[in-house]
């Protein structure tokens, strides 16, 4: 699972950056480690400062391009500033 994260990493990187997202974490089944052909994956961003929802849909849209050849799942894209210390505690 660990080489998966990491190849989604690679591939997104690029589109994260050039959104100005402050963080990003793969979290829920991908995070533990124990995802299947049916789980989508979670992603948390932080923006550097305000962002609209079209600013939102663009990133999810972006980053769902490339990693549809490498996954079969459906993206959740999920946002707040700043994390969420439930996120933070558990992390």
């Amino acid at each position: 699972m660990t080489i998966i994260i990491e190849e989604i990493k690679t591939r997104i990187i690029h589109t994260l950056k050039s959104y100005y997202v402050a963080r990003a974490a793969i979290f829920s089944y991908f995070a533990r480690g124990n995802a299947n052909e049916i789980s989508d994956l979670d992603i948390l961003v932080e923006f550097k400062g305000e962002k609209s929802l079209l600013n939102l849909i663009g990133l999810k849209l972006e980053i769902g391009n490339p990693l549809e050849k490498l996954l079969i799942c459906s993206l959740t894209l999920q946002y707040t500033l700043p994390f969420a210390n439930e996120f933070k505690k558990n992390g």
